[in-house]
């Protein structure tokens, strides 16, 4: 009788410990906001109106390739802190802030707010594969008053060093950063001397 309860309780303690799942990680791209300090702002403002990513990267686990094939993995315990369109439009906020509030322009949170110019981006790839590279190609809009002052398309990729999610997330976060740096310098060079 006694062994059959120390069965019994041997394979509770093993049920229990298969219930458990592993602990997510949560990730977000590395922040690099400038330290910098404008005394007085002007009135212009450029709004972050939209950023947009395709279903398949519209999720919480983080989406990566498989090598050599069209397959992907979609991660269950390392997930996104935030919606990556959120994650792309902060990083995308820093960058321009970066270089256009020394210049008098500030950049807006809100798309609700009226704007001297709107930015738009749609994301159509932004994954990798572990120890491989990673890619990104979005379309982007610059706007005044609903027209379309100029637009392009990033097409870049970057290596990942290394063959964990933490090394996947920061090439990615540095891919962005770059390509926001690049928008940046764009932006204003197509804003400087244009009046309100």
């Amino acid at each position: 009788m006694g062994w059959r309860i120390l069965v019994l309780m041997l394979m509770s303690f093993g049920l229990v410990a298969c219930g458990r799942s592993a602990p997510i990680t949560y990730y977000l791209f590395e922040s690099q906001w400038p330290v910098q300090t404008v005394d007085r702002l002007g009135g212009k403002n450029l709004g972050i109106a939209r950023v947009t990513v395709p279903e398949y990267l519209d999720r919480n686990g983080i989406v990566t390739r498989i090598e050599g094939k069209s397959q992907l993995s979609i991660a269950q315990f390392h997930c996104w802190a935030e919606p990556l369109s959120g994650n792309i439009g902060r990083v995308l906020r820093e960058e321009f802030t970066r270089v256009l509030m020394p210049k008098g322009i500030a950049v807006e949170d809100d798309e609700a707010q009226r704007t001297t110019w709107s930015f738009t981006m749609d994301v159509e790839r932004l994954d990798g594969t572990m120890g491989g590279k990673v890619t990104f190609i979005a379309g982007w809009s610059l706007l005044k008053g609903g027209a379309v002052l100029s637009r392009g398309l990033v097409v870049d990729d970057a290596p990942v060093e290394g063959a964990t999610y933490d090394d996947l997330v920061l090439a990615q976060s540095r891919l962005v950063h770059k390509t926001a740096r690049h928008l940046a310098d764009v932006i204003a060079a197509e804003t400087s001397g244009e009046k309100r």
